[in-house]
């Protein structure tokens, strides 16, 4: 079905839905309308993703990962070691050694886990890439659903 806002274009009823679910969770907290807007395209496109981040050692990836995995933001986070980075920072090219971080969750919960890897994270900038999960095993996809929190 469909509604009618004040300037009479039309909206779809689910669209409306998951932009009342976006702004509810993500409610006093610092998000820009760009977030909002990915997080209803992700949700909207594919409701699984794999987010990928680094990380400068075995520490911090070990403590970023417990904390999605205990706050119920990924079902499975796997870290790669010994990652050779090469990338433009401050203008000159660097290298570091880094941890990657494989993230499995729904794309409902990347607001918050976005908010909690930013928030963890000893980097100035972490990277925090969400590549969407169009399709998988359903009985894995099932499990990443009943591992991760609703929000």
């Amino acid at each position: 079905g469909t509604i009618r806002n004040s300037r009479n274009s039309i909206l779809n009823k689910g669209r409306l839905r998951r932009v009342r679910v976006a702004i509810l969770s993500m409610r006093g907290q610092n998000t820009s309308l760009w977030t909002v807007y990915r997080f209803i395209k992700m949700s909207k496109d594919a409701p699984f993703l794999l987010v990928l981040s680094t990380c400068p050692d075995a520490g911090s990836a070990k403590d970023i990962a417990q904390a999605l995995i205990d706050a119920r933001l990924a079902a499975c986070v796997n870290i790669i070691a010994d990652v050779h980075s090469i990338f433009s920072w401050a203008g000159q090219t660097d290298t570091a050694l880094e941890q990657l971080l494989i993230i499995k969750t729904r794309a409902a919960c990347y607001p918050a886990l976005e908010r909690r890897i930013t928030t963890l994270h000893p980097y100035e900038l972490p990277e925090i890439i969400a590549v969407p999960v169009y399709a998988g095993s359903s009985a894995y996809l099932d499990w990443i659903s009943n591992n991760t929190r609703s929000p």
